[in-house]
């Protein structure tokens, strides 16, 4: 469609040059005769020449696209982490609960869900199971059995909760309700 238009718009400028330009240019006397055929090619020509950076200069020229390599996407190594060591608690009021991890691959550790419960006894205990963090921080508390996901981040460090919370120390505690 563009080209179309574009010799549309080059066919009338040069029909305007052949009519009311040139014959100006050929005989501003308008001695000679206007039906020279060659003479009126000639300057047409020499018109055009003059002419078309103009006319080119407002036609759009397409975009240069040069096709960039495909390259296979690197992969990165995976990130692992070392397995889970429990803390037994120093709080006095606090029991040690029984604390299990089960990782995504035991080859390369990224996730992991930690499970604290308490004993199974008959009559029940009917206690609270919590995780805590470094010591301090309580994770989360159920009655009988809690589990919380634990990831390994980039520094190879695992991590728990939102913002992430990096773990030095995890325990599992019981607590009467």
């Amino acid at each position: 469609m563009r080209s179309i238009l574009f010799l549309g718009i080059c066919s009338c400028y040069l029909l305007f040059m052949d009519n009311f330009i040139a014959p100006f240019i050929i005989s501003p006397n308008l001695n000679l005769p206007l039906n020279n055929f060659p003479l009126t090619v000639c300057a047409i020509n020499l018109l055009a020449a003059i002419q078309l950076p103009v006319a080119y200069a407002c036609a759009a020229t397409p975009p240069v696209v040069t096709p960039t390599p495909l390259q296979p996407p690197t992969q990165s190594p995976p990130v692992c982490c070392q397995p889970l060591l429990v803390s037994p608690t120093n709080n006095t009021n606090l029991s040690n609960g029984i604390m299990s991890f089960i990782y995504s691959s035991n080859t390369c550790r990224a996730l992991a869900i930690a499970t604290c419960s308490q004993p199974t006894v008959a009559p029940a205990l009917q206690l609270m199971a919590g995780i805590t963090v470094n010591q301090l921080n309580f994770i989360n508390i159920q009655p009988a059995t809690v589990s919380i996901p634990l990831v390994c981040n980039k520094l190879r460090q695992w991590e728990t909760g939102e913002p992430p919370l990096v773990i030095n120390t995890i325990q599992c505690i019981l607590s009467a309700p």
